[in-house]
């Protein structure tokens, strides 16, 4: 299961439950953040943590929230 970058992960970002999303146009690529931290795609999946990302994947017409946990 792809995961994400931990240690590019600022204090101040909320952490909370993982949750996976099924990426719609690539099977394998890298999500880059706006805080320059990255997190890949593998096999069409991508799990995050933090609230803004989850919540700039959730913005993305090419990402569905499959579940709420990894």
């Amino acid at each position: 299961m792809p995961q994400e970058n931990k240690t590019a992960v600022s204090a101040k970002t909320g952490s909370q439950q993982p949750v996976t999303f099924r990426d719609r146009a690539f099977k394998s690529r890298t999500i880059v953040f706006v805080d320059g931290s990255t997190v890949p795609v593998i096999s069409g999946l991508i799990t995050v943590s933090t609230s803004e990302r989850i919540e700039h994947l959730t913005q993305l017409d090419e990402f569905e929230r499959t579940n709420t946990g990894a």
